[in-house]
Protein backbone atom coordinates (compact mmCIF):
# COMPACT_ATOMS: atom_id res chain seq x y z
CA UNK A 1 0.00 0.00 0.00
CA UNK A 2 2.47 2.66 1.24
CA UNK A 3 4.63 1.15 -2.05
CA UNK A 4 1.69 2.32 -4.22
CA UNK A 5 1.14 5.76 -2.93
CA UNK A 6 4.59 6.52 -2.99
CA UNK A 7 4.28 5.44 -7.23
CA UNK A 8 1.60 7.69 -7.24
CA UNK A 9 2.99 10.59 -5.55
CA UNK A 10 5.74 10.29 -8.02
CA UNK A 11 3.78 10.13 -10.59
CA UNK A 12 1.97 13.25 -9.55
CA UNK A 13 5.46 15.45 -9.41
CA UNK A 14 6.84 14.45 -13.01
CA UNK A 15 3.86 15.51 -14.07
CA UNK A 16 3.83 18.90 -12.27
CA UNK A 17 7.73 19.48 -13.00
CA UNK A 18 6.41 18.37 -16.94
CA UNK A 19 3.93 20.88 -17.25
CA UNK A 20 5.79 23.80 -15.27
CA UNK A 21 8.87 23.40 -17.74
CA UNK A 22 6.59 23.59 -20.60
CA UNK A 23 7.49 27.07 -22.46
CA UNK A 24 4.24 29.51 -23.19
CA UNK A 25 2.87 29.21 -26.62
CA UNK A 26 4.37 31.62 -29.07
CA UNK A 27 1.39 34.78 -29.70
CA UNK A 28 0.29 34.71 -33.05
CA UNK A 29 1.69 37.38 -35.52
CA UNK A 30 -1.34 40.45 -35.79
CA UNK A 31 -2.54 40.37 -39.05
CA UNK A 32 -1.73 43.58 -41.16
CA UNK A 33 -4.83 45.87 -41.84
CA UNK A 34 -6.38 45.25 -45.25
CA UNK A 35 -6.32 47.87 -47.97
CA UNK A 36 -9.42 49.98 -48.34
CA UNK A 37 -10.59 50.07 -51.68
CA UNK A 38 -12.48 53.50 -52.06
CA UNK A 39 -14.94 53.66 -55.27
CA UNK A 40 -13.84 55.78 -58.42
CA UNK A 41 -14.96 59.14 -57.73
CA UNK A 42 -19.05 59.36 -59.63
CA UNK A 43 -18.97 62.37 -61.60
CA UNK A 44 -22.34 64.26 -61.43
CA UNK A 45 -23.63 65.93 -64.29
CA UNK A 46 -25.26 68.77 -62.33
CA UNK A 47 -26.65 70.29 -65.07
CA UNK A 48 -28.59 66.76 -66.59
CA UNK A 49 -32.09 67.78 -65.33
CA UNK A 50 -31.66 71.34 -66.44
CA UNK A 51 -30.95 70.11 -69.91
CA UNK A 52 -33.63 67.46 -70.07
CA UNK A 53 -36.04 70.12 -69.28
CA UNK A 54 -34.72 72.41 -71.69
CA UNK A 55 -34.41 70.12 -74.55
CA UNK A 56 -38.26 69.01 -73.84
CA UNK A 57 -39.29 72.85 -74.55
CA UNK A 58 -37.31 73.06 -77.68
CA UNK A 59 -39.00 70.25 -79.05
CA UNK A 60 -41.90 71.56 -78.19
CA UNK A 61 -41.54 74.98 -80.52
CA UNK A 62 -39.88 73.03 -82.98
CA UNK A 63 -42.39 70.57 -83.56
CA UNK A 64 -45.09 73.17 -83.51
CA UNK A 65 -42.64 75.79 -85.58
CA UNK A 66 -43.36 78.51 -82.84
CA UNK A 67 -40.69 80.78 -83.17
CA UNK A 68 -41.60 82.53 -85.82
CA UNK A 69 -44.64 83.56 -83.94
CA UNK A 70 -42.29 84.77 -81.24
CA UNK A 71 -38.98 85.49 -82.35
CA UNK A 72 -37.54 87.45 -79.87
CA UNK A 73 -37.96 85.38 -77.30
CA UNK A 74 -37.34 82.60 -79.40
CA UNK A 75 -34.31 84.33 -80.59
CA UNK A 76 -33.07 84.79 -76.57
CA UNK A 77 -33.70 81.31 -75.36
CA UNK A 78 -31.72 79.75 -78.37
CA UNK A 79 -28.63 82.14 -77.52
CA UNK A 80 -29.13 80.55 -73.79
CA UNK A 81 -29.32 77.34 -74.90
CA UNK A 82 -26.21 77.29 -77.23
CA UNK A 83 -24.03 78.67 -74.42
CA UNK A 84 -25.22 76.62 -71.89
CA UNK A 85 -24.23 73.52 -73.93
CA UNK A 86 -20.67 75.33 -74.82
CA UNK A 87 -20.11 75.38 -70.81
CA UNK A 88 -21.64 72.13 -70.12
CA UNK A 89 -18.28 70.52 -69.44
CA UNK A 90 -16.05 73.53 -68.17
CA UNK A 91 -18.14 75.27 -66.11
CA UNK A 92 -21.09 72.99 -65.18
CA UNK A 93 -23.20 75.79 -62.40
CA UNK A 94 -22.99 78.22 -65.36
CA UNK A 95 -24.80 75.49 -67.47
CA UNK A 96 -27.75 74.68 -64.72
CA UNK A 97 -27.95 79.17 -64.39
CA UNK A 98 -28.03 78.90 -68.59
CA UNK A 99 -30.30 75.69 -69.42
CA UNK A 100 -33.07 77.40 -66.67
CA UNK A 101 -32.90 80.88 -68.68
CA UNK A 102 -33.37 78.56 -72.01
CA UNK A 103 -36.48 76.84 -70.41
CA UNK A 104 -37.66 79.89 -69.33
CA UNK A 105 -37.51 80.98 -72.88
CA UNK A 106 -38.68 78.39 -74.67
CA UNK A 107 -41.99 78.22 -72.02
CA UNK A 108 -42.69 82.11 -73.42
CA UNK A 109 -42.27 81.29 -76.87
CA UNK A 110 -45.14 78.29 -76.75
CA UNK A 111 -47.29 80.36 -74.44
CA UNK A 112 -46.95 83.63 -77.02
CA UNK A 113 -46.81 81.69 -80.27
CA UNK A 114 -49.38 79.19 -79.61
CA UNK A 115 -51.78 82.12 -78.52
CA UNK A 116 -50.99 83.96 -81.78
CA UNK A 117 -51.44 80.51 -83.89
CA UNK A 118 -54.90 79.95 -81.88
CA UNK A 119 -55.60 83.10 -83.05
CA UNK A 120 -55.15 82.17 -86.86
CA UNK A 121 -56.28 78.91 -86.39
CA UNK A 122 -59.46 80.42 -84.47
CA UNK A 123 -59.95 82.66 -87.64
CA UNK A 124 -59.96 79.59 -89.92
CA UNK A 125 -62.31 77.36 -87.84
CA UNK A 126 -65.09 80.30 -87.79
CA UNK A 127 -64.49 80.67 -91.73
CA UNK A 128 -65.58 76.96 -91.63
CA UNK A 129 -68.07 77.44 -89.54
CA UNK A 130 -69.85 80.50 -91.01
CA UNK A 131 -69.70 78.48 -94.58
CA UNK A 132 -71.95 75.82 -92.95
CA UNK A 133 -74.09 78.30 -91.29
CA UNK A 134 -74.65 79.25 -95.38
CA UNK A 135 -76.23 76.73 -96.33
CA UNK A 136 -77.93 75.86 -92.93
CA UNK A 137 -75.93 73.06 -91.67
CA UNK A 138 -76.54 73.71 -88.67
CA UNK A 139 -80.43 72.23 -89.20
CA UNK A 140 -79.33 70.12 -92.31
CA UNK A 141 -76.45 68.42 -91.01
CA UNK A 142 -77.01 68.98 -87.15
CA UNK A 143 -75.25 65.96 -85.46
CA UNK A 144 -72.24 66.98 -87.43
CA UNK A 145 -72.42 70.72 -87.29
CA UNK A 146 -73.00 69.99 -83.50
CA UNK A 147 -70.05 67.76 -82.88
CA UNK A 148 -67.84 70.58 -84.60
CA UNK A 149 -68.95 72.87 -82.00
CA UNK A 150 -68.26 70.97 -79.23
CA UNK A 151 -64.40 70.62 -80.68
CA UNK A 152 -64.36 74.03 -81.04
CA UNK A 153 -65.35 74.49 -77.44
CA UNK A 154 -62.86 72.05 -76.32
CA UNK A 155 -60.14 73.50 -77.79
CA UNK A 156 -60.68 76.68 -76.40
CA UNK A 157 -60.43 75.34 -72.85
CA UNK A 158 -57.24 73.48 -73.52
CA UNK A 159 -55.82 76.93 -74.81
CA UNK A 160 -56.51 77.96 -71.35
CA UNK A 161 -55.07 74.97 -69.54
CA UNK A 162 -52.15 75.12 -72.16
CA UNK A 163 -52.43 72.01 -72.98
CA UNK A 164 -51.26 73.13 -76.75
CA UNK A 165 -50.57 70.18 -78.80
CA UNK A 166 -54.22 69.12 -77.70
CA UNK A 167 -55.79 72.34 -78.44
CA UNK A 168 -54.25 72.93 -82.01
CA UNK A 169 -55.94 69.13 -82.81
CA UNK A 170 -58.97 69.98 -81.35
CA UNK A 171 -59.29 73.39 -83.30
CA UNK A 172 -58.74 71.03 -86.28
CA UNK A 173 -61.01 68.51 -85.39
CA UNK A 174 -63.50 71.40 -85.55
CA UNK A 175 -62.40 73.15 -88.75
CA UNK A 176 -62.99 69.56 -90.46
CA UNK A 177 -65.96 68.75 -88.59
CA UNK A 178 -67.70 72.36 -90.00
CA UNK A 179 -65.95 71.78 -93.69
CA UNK A 180 -67.55 68.28 -93.63
CA UNK A 181 -70.98 69.58 -91.96
CA UNK A 182 -70.98 72.39 -94.86
CA UNK A 183 -70.39 69.84 -97.83
CA UNK A 184 -72.57 67.02 -96.64
CA UNK A 185 -75.34 70.09 -96.64
CA UNK A 186 -74.36 71.89 -100.03
CA UNK A 187 -74.89 68.65 -101.49
CA UNK A 188 -78.45 68.04 -99.49
CA UNK A 189 -79.51 71.59 -100.27
CA UNK A 190 -78.30 71.08 -103.96
CA UNK A 191 -80.13 68.09 -104.30
CA UNK A 192 -83.68 68.99 -102.79
CA UNK A 193 -83.23 72.20 -105.79
CA UNK A 194 -83.18 69.99 -108.29
CA UNK A 195 -86.05 67.60 -107.23
CA UNK A 196 -87.91 70.86 -107.45
CA UNK A 197 -86.80 71.72 -110.65
CA UNK A 198 -87.58 68.41 -111.61
CA UNK A 199 -90.92 68.92 -110.02
CA UNK A 200 -91.47 72.57 -111.84
CA UNK A 201 -90.75 70.88 -115.11
CA UNK A 202 -92.79 68.06 -114.68
CA UNK A 203 -95.76 70.40 -113.59
CA UNK A 204 -95.05 72.26 -116.46
CA UNK A 205 -95.30 69.34 -119.10
CA UNK A 206 -98.43 68.74 -117.15
CA UNK A 207 -99.92 72.05 -117.70
CA UNK A 208 -98.85 72.39 -121.21
CA UNK A 209 -100.72 68.73 -121.79
CA UNK A 210 -104.07 70.06 -119.86
CA UNK A 211 -104.05 72.85 -121.91
CA UNK A 212 -103.33 70.87 -125.25
CA UNK A 213 -106.32 68.50 -124.12
CA UNK A 214 -108.55 71.64 -123.47
CA UNK A 215 -107.84 73.05 -126.73
CA UNK A 216 -108.45 69.93 -128.73
CA UNK A 217 -112.08 69.38 -126.84
CA UNK A 218 -112.78 73.44 -127.94
CA UNK A 219 -112.07 72.42 -131.52
CA UNK A 220 -114.10 69.32 -131.51
CA UNK A 221 -117.19 71.27 -129.93
CA UNK A 222 -116.94 73.12 -132.91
Amino acid sequence: MKYTIKILLIGIALVAVGCAGAPDPEPEPERAPEPVVEDPPVEVDLAAENRATAEELRAIVERFQLGPEAPEAYAAAETAFTAAREADEQAPEQAVALYDEASEGYRRVIAEGSRSRADRVRGEVREERDRARSVRAEVAQRQRYDRAEDDLTRAETLLEEEEYEDAFEAYEDAREGFAAAYAAARDQRERALRSLEDLDSSLEDSAERIQRMQDDMEVEDE
